[in-house]
């Protein structure tokens, strides 16, 4: 009964979330235009998401302030660059990627898919979001992590901030480094569909992160997500073209 329920709520979501899709208000519809732009998974418009061709260009295009990238492990323990899996993305089968070898993972996809470490020599001159796609393990998300920490320190990268979807992952990069920007991800959440100031209010008290980052949609209700912002959060929409803002 539990797993129908999950499945139909699955649906809804997938269904509200396409029809607030239909019609999403640009970055030009807030009246203040103080905000960072940054590349979602590169240049990703010019080439194909989360390639190293993406993220070249956005490295040599000022416009882009900040790079964002997606990492995940293999079921081999590879650290990839690559976005969550769902069936459009894999179009050969339907699998996730941490149940995948990094060998299953290049016949799999169509495109060449990238390590961290190729990935990293190419963008770590610019600020950067590194977004973790949660394996459903709790502790392989943990020691991933603890990689990019320790990496990122290593190679002198100081402006970062680690992301997620899961809050677990959130949770614990706050918990045991307090000084590292975190960002939850958000796609549709209550306030998207009945904003008031209770649901607003309730969306920022449902993570810890640093930075809220919520799809463009959003902007509809830009007035009340700043209006009862708390003064330690900061808020940033993103789209599923090449543009993520985080409002200054």
């Amino acid at each position: 009964m539990k797993r129908h329920l999950k499945k139909l709520i699955g649906v809804i979501t997938i269904i509200t979330g396409l029809m607030l899709l239909v019609s999403v208000p640009e970055i030009s519809a807030i009246d203040s235009q103080d905000y960072t732009l940054g590349a979602h998974r590169g240049a990703s418009l010019e080439f194909t998401e989360n390639t190293l061709e993406a993220f070249k260009l956005a490295v040599e295009n000022p416009v882009y302030e900040f790079i964002e990238f997606d990492i995940q492990l293999t079921s081999d323990g590879k650290r990839v660059v690559i976005h969550q899996n769902n069936i459009l993305r894999i179009p050969k089968k339907f699998a996730r990627v941490s149940t995948m070898t990094y060998a299953e993972v290049q016949e799999t996809f169509e495109f060449y898919v990238p390590t961290y470490k190729e990935v990293i020599e190419i963008v770590k001159e610019k600020p950067l979001q590194i977004d973790i796609k949660s394996s459903k393990n709790l502790t392989n998300d943990q020691t991933l992590i603890d990689f990019l920490i320790v990496d990122l320190e290593e190679r002198g990268v100081t402006e970062y901030i680690i992301s997620s979807t899961s809050e677990d992952i959130v949770k614990y990069t706050e918990e045991t480094y307090p000084e590292v920007d975190t960002g939850r991800v958000f796609w549709v959440n209550r306030n998207s569909i009945f904003p008031s100031e209770s649901a607003v209010i309730k969306f920022y008290n449902s993570t810890v992160a640093d930075y809220a980052f919520v799809h463009g949609h959003n902007i509809r209700n830009y007035d009340l997500l700043m209006e009862f912002k708390p003064e330690d959060k900061s808020l940033a929409f993103w789209y599923f073209t090449d543009e993520i803002y985080l409002m200054n």
